[in-house]
């Protein structure tokens, strides 16, 4: 089992690749793409430059060649242009720089921390002034605890702040007993933070947090490396012809005025290697600029920053460098560190700028909860019925079941979703209420007790007679419920939720389900009404198929010799069929319910889209509609690698339940 388990190892790395690679290639030559018709602009004030396409083409990734964009995708890109490769578990933490190289602090907890301290010096100099203690017991009430025990102490501060302008009004105040800080925010902000006391300053100082880069595996000195087209340089150099520039120095992304003697300036197309194409700001010849290693260049601060000292660093520009045996692709050098590095990257249309990994995060939880749901509530009601009909083939519940299935088969997800809308989210909160006609009801029961009756005075009614029998009594009910006749009792209809996980208004619209029950928004019960609807959609196609799946098996293992054999050593129903037959017909049942893993994080697309559910399949769906391949190559990633582990897990179980089968 051991070496089994090995080698389907290896060969669930390699259909992986294979699929991911298949489906990669699909999707970057298929026609179209995120760049098409972006040429097709008649107006010469409207067209896009060279420059700014081949920006868009290196934000998006299509800058690269097909094989080296799939390894990317895979491997990531910081290797690419690298001149240092860090040896070691973890690569130190460098401190993220701003626009004058000063490091980046996050201070979004300091100037909380500024008021809080300043409300507590001030409500201490308000108590000493006062010396009151009835104030401060009164006070003292109007903190707020929290669940979680942190307090709130707007009202305690703002209690000691009404005592002191009352008292204010009636008494001389000696000059620094209160602090006061007045005038517009910031200066009231720079007041408060001046008449801190160093203690309490120290607190809030505490709050800074210094803002690191992720730690860098690889490292790129400053160089093509950094390029990205788009960037405005400034070159100078000696001009060898009309369109060749031999740099000596090159300022990327400058600051300030330019300089006089600039040989050359404009906007980066391209770079192979230490050769960078510029287009000059409107105009229409392009220039070749050929750097050495000798080149100066100079970056912002925030673009390039010095490489750690600690730490050992090997020196890997022989290879990966502009200088090294791949330097025409050091101009790819980024911060990507692929997906087999559980970096994903970002979306590029459903939100923009966003990881990947936070659109999937947020979705889900949702396809979980609804695939499961589904999932579960399938095969809690298929097997069971598909054990039944097995057993107790050709009976009248048989016919019933095969009858479902065929209905549940031949149903199109799309329309029954629809249909589910329309009538118990739409037309429901139309009508309200149904005037039932109570005469159907009598019918029904009239007919039941006439069949007793007929039965037991002429015996078992079969063939035409029992045909016409129940289709007299549907026709005699229609004919009631269409026309109304008779009295009539009135039945409300609540109106289902018709999409979504769960209700955006404060309060649930009246007449529906959610507002009979009073369910909370966003509560539980409100989130299990919103999944009713697109779980039983997709329970009628799982159960209809898996009962299907159940019956045939059972029907087989049922004329097996040892189940012949089970039944002459005398031994109950019961048992023959749940301990002898059951276990070997759940194999075909196996092979179907594990591939319904990667439906579960997968989701239903169509299911999803209909009811307007936001889960994996729909924000698949949205990825496909917008070109937005990385969400869709990291969804297909994920289904692919779940579907062969759903493969080995369903040959792990047919060991389980048939002893007969050893993988020895």
């Amino acid at each position: 089992m051991t070496g089994y388990l090995i080698r389907r190892f290896f060969q669930m790395i390699i259909v992986v690749l294979l699929s991911t690679l298949a489906i990669y290639m699909l999707l970057n030559i298929a026609p179209g793409g995120p760049l098409s018709g972006i040429r097709l602009s008649a107006d010469r004030k409207s067209r896009v430059s060279d420059a700014d396409i081949a920006r868009l083409e290196a934000y998006l990734g299509l800058d690269k060649p097909l094989v080296l964009r799939y390894l990317t995708w895979l491997l990531g890109e910081d290797w690419l242009g690298a001149d240092w490769m860090y040896v070691g578990f973890t690569p130190p933490q460098v401190p993220r720089l701003d626009a004058e190289g000063n490091p980046v602090v996050d201070d979004t907890g300091f100037r909380p921390c500024i008021l809080e301290q300043y409300n507590e010096m001030r409500s201490e100099q308000i108590k000493a002034l006062l010396n009151d203690p009835a104030l401060e017991a009164k006070c003292e009430a109007q903190i707020v605890v929290a669940d979680d025990g942190t307090q709130d102490k707007t009202q305690y501060w703002a209690c000691f702040d009404q005592a002191y302008r009352d008292y204010k009004r009636a008494n001389q105040v000696p000059e620094g007993a209160v602090t006061e800080c007045g005038g517009r925010s910031a200066e009231r902000e720079a007041c408060r933070e001046a008449s801190l006391p160093p203690e309490r300053l120290e607190r809030c100082e505490a709050t800074r947090d210094v803002l690191y880069l992720p730690p860098a595996r690889f490292w790129a000195d400053p160089g093509p490396a950094y390029l990205n087209p788009g960037y405005e340089v400034w070159v100078w150099g000696e001009m060898k012809d009309e369109t060749t520039v031999d740099a000596t120095e090159v300022w990327v992304k400058p600051r300030g005025e330019r300089p006089d003697d600039v040989t050359l300036v404009g906007l980066v197309v391209s770079q192979t290697g230490r050769r960078v194409i510029i287009e000059p700001v409107g105009g229409a010849r392009k220039y070749t600029v050929n750097t050495t290693r000798d080149t100066t260049w100079q970056f912002p601060p925030e673009e390039v920053q010095p490489r750690p000292q600690q730490g050992l660093w090997v020196n890997v520009g022989w290879l990966f460098g502009a200088d090294g045996l791949l330097g025409r692709y050091a101009g790819f050098h980024g911060d990507q560190r692929g997906v087999l590095r559980l970096d994903w990257g970002t979306s590029w249309k459903l939100a923009a700028g966003q990881p990947v990994s936070d659109l999937l995060r947020s979705r889900l939880g949702n396809t979980v909860l609804l695939m499961t749901t589904a999932t579960v509530l399938s095969l809690i009601i298929a097997i069971p019925i598909g054990i039944y009909s097995a057993v107790h083939q050709y009976s009248k519940v048989d016919y019933a079941v095969t009858t479902f299935t065929f209905f549940g088969t031949a149903m199109p997800v799309f329309w029954f979703g629809l249909m589910m809308i329309l009538l118990f989210s739409h037309l429901f909160k139309q009508w309200h209420e149904w005037q039932f006609p109570f005469l159907s009801v009598v019918a029904l029961i009239a007919a039941i007790i006439g069949y007793r009756v007929r039965r037991n005075a002429i015996g078992r009614i079969e063939g035409l007679e029992w045909r016409l029998w129940i289709i007299g009594t549907l026709v005699v009910i229609l004919v009631i419920l269409i026309f109304g006749i008779g009295p009539k009792v009135k039945v409300p209809l609540l109106a289902m939720p018709s999409g979504g996980t769960r209700t955006l208004k404060a309060e649930p619209e009246p007449g529906t389900l959610l507002a009979a029950i009073n369910a909370k928004p966003n509560g539980v019960i409100d989130r299990v009404v919103h999944i009713v609807m697109p779980a039983l959609v997709l329970s009628l196609l799982y159960m209809a198929g898996w009962s299907r799946f159940m019956r045939s098996a059972m029907l087989e293992v049922l004329r097996q010799d040892y189940v012949r054999t089970a039944r002459a050593k005398g031994l109950r129903e019961r048992v023959v069929i749940a301990k002898h037959a059951l276990r070997n017909a759940l194999i075909p049942i196996i092979t179907i319910v594990v591939f319904q893993i990667p439906g579960i994080f997968g989701g239903a697309t169509l299911t999803e889209t209909i009811f307007s559910y936001p889960g994996i399949g729909r924000l698949y769906y949205d990825a496909l509609g917008t070109n937005d391949w990385p969400v869709m190559m990291i969804i297909l990633f994920i289904t692919a690698i779940l579907v062969v582990i759903a493969t080995l897990l369903g040959d792990i179980l047919y060991t389980v339940v048939d002893p007969r089968i050893r993988y020895s």
